[in-house]
């Protein structure tokens, strides 16, 4: 299965999508740079309710497996005052960056922000198991992938050489630990060759989510 997944994941084209290139190569300027963020926010908030229905979904014979959700939820959920938590730190970047945090919290994200937050929920909630545990998985993986394009760009954006970093290390060192989470859910619940199938779906879709949520964005920042 994992040579399978593997396959997808690697030759996926968004790994090479021109908006990631950009960033990486310091191509951006700090508007664009804002523009994402601002984006990233609702994407953000809504990531603990994907991880809760995960959690609600594979069975409670794996709850020791399981239990391992409880602690990513508190890591991720907004609100907390810790000093590992997410949130803490992208808003600092936010800050950083000028963005109103109560103000984006009170507006309607953009349409392309929106269906992929519609789309990834629907994969969570209503695909088969190993189609949603896949998705999970490798949104982890695909995620890292993101953050190491970002974050050596960051010092060649003007204006952005002084953001905050700890936001980006933190997901350097947390998601290959994530992704290990969720890959040892998959394995557990597939068991025939269908299933398999199913698994690979779930890694094209996440990555089409994706693709296609950059596709938007890159047409929103054009003008910035």
């Amino acid at each position: 299965m994992q040579k399978e997944l593997e396959t997808v994941f690697t030759q996926h084209p968004v790994r090479k999508h021109l908006f990631l290139d950009l960033f990486e190569q310091g191509k951006l300027n700090k508007e664009q740079v804002k523009a994402y963020f601002e984006q990233q926010y609702y994407l953000s908030v809504n990531f603990p309710s994907t991880i809760a229905a995960v959690y609600a979904r594979v069975p409670d014979k794996y709850w020791k497996e399981k239990r391992h959700l409880i602690d990513l939820i508190d890591v991720e959920a907004w609100g907390s005052n810790s000093i590992k938590s997410h949130d803490t730190h992208f808003r600092n970047i936010c800050h950083y960056l000028g963005i109103d945090m109560e103000k984006i919290r009170m507006e309607d994200s953009r349409p392309y922000t929106h269906n992929y937050v519609a789309d990834r929920m629907d994969l969570y909630l209503h695909y088969p198991i190993e189609t949603m545990l896949s998705a999970v998985a490798y949104n982890e993986k695909l995620f890292l992938h993101i953050i190491q394009k970002m974050y050596p760009g960051m010092n060649k954006i003007k204006g952005c050489e002084n953001i905050p970093k700890e936001y980006f290390e933190l997901h350097l060192k947390d998601e290959p630990y994530d992704f290990a989470l969720f890959y040892e859910l998959l394995n557990l619940t597939v068991e025939n060759e269908q299933q398999v199938k199913n698994a690979t779906q779930g890694v094209q879709k996440i990555m089409d989510f994706r693709n296609r949520f950059f596709d938007g964005l890159m047409q929103d920042i054009m003008h910035l």
